[in-house]
């Protein structure tokens, strides 16, 4: 668990340029809420003394109307400052706090910006989704309802009851200070360590619905296509019932707080009255001043009750704050900076002894509530690579052959720099790539993934994410050599045609040939091609592998595939299985060896798509 404290200093440290308005916002309020006893004390006074007049045998009607025209006057002067100075108090503190939102989703960004893409294979989007809308929202009331409140609820109350002390009665003062010292300063943070492990509970729960949800929204073809709607609303369910039970134990924390509060106010004024009225019997206090006692017993509670009302807010913000600081502040798998890319062309991309294994998914707040409970957690770390060591010859085509699982796609993730290697080293013409600036890596080498994601935009919007200035004629180039250049002519929009969310106006070959049409417009030298083609029939993919080789005839290209007939079109081949390389060559002098595993793996294949021909 995060202190408190630091938490408290890194909020602050953020929004530094932006907390201007608070003081004015503190100011304001203790204004609006001296205003406030002073209005109310006044009608008391003016009430009683008014109520005193006509209960005498000759009662001075001037004097009363006198009294009663003051206090009404005075009152609505009071009252319209009171409200001037009640708007300019939530202006001010909703202005800063708002602006302070501003930053920390920006700092936010930031400081996860440097742990992309390794953030993706260990983090769940929903719940990072979360933590980045939901959570930084959450933090408002940190700006907004905290320090405002917290200096008011001095600053008031003990200003009242020295006043109070010194114009009427110092016995009342005192007899309320206890009270309200309890209701400002004990009551509130009473449960504070309880209300904060139910807030990070709420928050973590409220976290797994985020991502349950998401995971529903993308995959709603999949839950109708296989009628798994009925038993995705029950676990919706389940996890909501979860949220509201994780949220009861702040509504009960909260309820006996505030029953707590309701009743010192209501013991500080009934005992203020009680002695105060002896005072009264024997002349030493007027019954205008015991009214104004009773009414300053009464009122001196509106400002204490506002480290009552953002306590339990204030836990809650402090959980988010916390949850956002956990992922902000961690160390990225990669740092940022080092030594450009080797200059010239690339002539030799080797691997030497590479093992890795996958950090695993983390649930930070999880593993927190967790560790709190004296509980071990254990995570599943699964080992992807093995003492891995290959060459891949620059200007030359290498297929990586593998079954699903074998650590095909986990090369792509070290070159990238996705991850560095537990052990071994990377190089790239001699350079190991741990010294090399992971931006400058990543121009050099680009990747056209099966899961390329397509922005919610047009075709030529995608295109250009690749080149932001490349013209249209270089985009119906891209998109000639991907083999895409007549669906988008026979599109009424053309280049303009809109690819929808996720891409989903666009079949699935096309998402790939527009991918492959994006990367044809960087300047990489090394094209990493993993699955590319998988949604394209044989001949279509083979065309399309043929153009992007005829295009970028001096481009290091390196595919991953499970198809092993797609080795056949490389200068190279390597077979991996279970993270290990076993097999290495020239493709069609290892499937000419019918010894070799590249051609069982062909055999395997022909049979599979025999079967398939025939069913």
């Amino acid at each position: 668990m995060i202190k408190r404290s630091e938490l408290a200093r890194q909020l602050v440290s953020v929004t530094k340029p932006v907390m201007w308005p608070l003081i004015l916002s503190t100011l304001c309020r203790i204004v609006d809420q001296v205003l406030g006893i002073i209005l109310l004390s006044l009608g008391a006074w003016g009430l009683v003394t008014i109520g005193l007049e006509y209960t005498h045998p000759t009662p001075d009607t001037a004097t009363i109307s006198h009294t009663a025209g003051v206090t009404f006057g005075w009152m609505i002067g009071i009252a319209f400052i009171k409200a001037l100075m009640r708007y300019l108090e939530q202006f001010l503190g909703h202005f800063c706090a708002f602006r302070s939102l501003e930053l920390l989703r920006t700092d936010f960004f930031n400081k996860i910006w440097p742990q992309a893409p390794a953030i993706q294979h260990t983090t769940k989007s929903g719940d990072l989704l979360a933590r980045a809308t939901k959570d930084n929202d959450r933090i408002e009331v940190f700006y907004a309802h905290t320090g405002a409140p917290a200096v008011a609820a001095v600053v008031v109350p003990l200003g009242a009851l020295i006043w109070l002390g010194a114009s009427i009665s110092w016995i009342a003062a005192l007899i309320i200070l206890p009270f309200v010292a309890l209701a400002a300063y004990v009551v509130p943070f009473a449960f504070s360590g309880p209300a904060h492990r139910a807030a990070r509970h709420m928050l973590r729960v409220r976290g797994d619905l985020t991502q349950h949800l998401t995971d529903t929204t993308q995959g709603m073809r999949e839950v109708l296509g296989f009628g798994y709607g009925p038993r995705r609303l029950t676990e919706t369910d389940a996890i909501s019932q979860q949220v509201g039970e994780a949220a009861f134990a702040n509504r009960l924390t909260s309820g006996i707080r505030r029953s707590l509060c309701e009743g010192l106010r209501l013991f500080a004024v009934l005992t203020t009255v009680l002695v105060e009225a002896n005072a009264v019997r024997d002349g030493s206090l007027s019954l205008p001043d015991l009214a104004i006692c009773a009414t300053v017993a009464l009122c001196v509670f509106t400002p204490a009750r506002g480290t009552e009302d953002f306590a339990d807010d204030l836990e809650r913000s402090f959980a988010a704050a916390e949850r956002m600081s956990i992922i902000k502040y961690r160390e990225p798998f990669v740092p940022e900076g080092g030594d450009p890319m080797p200059e010239g062309p690339i002539n030799t991309i080797s691997f030497r002894n590479v093992t890795f294994t996958y950090p695993g998914m983390t649930d930070t707040v999880r593993d927190l509530d967790d560790a709190d409970r004296g509980v071990t957690v254990q995570r599943v770390r699964k080992q992807a690579l093995r003492d891995v060591s290959v060459d891949f010859p620059g200007g030359q085509h290498t297929a990586v052959v593998g079954v699903s699982g074998s650590g095909k796609s986990t090369m792509v993730h070290m070159l990238l720099r996705h991850f560095d290697p537990d052990a071994g080293e990377i190089t790239i013409n001699g350079a190991p790539t741990t010294r090399i600036n992971p931006d400058d890596l990543r121009t050099a080498v680009t990747e056209v993934s099966q899961a390329s994601h397509l922005f919610n935009t047009s075709i030529a919007e995608n295109l250009r994410l690749a080149k932001i200035d490349a013209t249209d004629d270089e985009l119906w180039d891209a998109l000639r050599v991907a083999g895409m250049e007549h669906d988008v002519q026979n599109s009424p929009r053309g280049l303009d045609t809109p690819v929808g969310e996720f891409g989903t106006e666009l079949s699935g070959g096309q998402v790939q040939r527009l991918t492959i049409a994006r990367a044809l417009l960087t300047d990489a030298q090394v094209l990493v091609l993993d699955e590319y083609t998988s949604h394209l029939n044989q001949e279509l993919a083979h065309q399309v592998g043929e153009q992007v080789k005829a295009a970028r005839p001096n481009a290091t290209i390196i595919e991953i595939t499970h198809q092993p007939a797609s080795a056949l079109d490389a200068d190279n081949v390597i077979v991996m299985e279970a993270g290990r390389i076993v097999e290495q060559g020239e493709p069609h002098a290892l499937a000419a060896d019918k010894n070799s595993i590249l051609a069982r793996l062909l055999q395997r294949w022909d049979d599979m798509e025999a079967a398939a021909t025939q069913h």
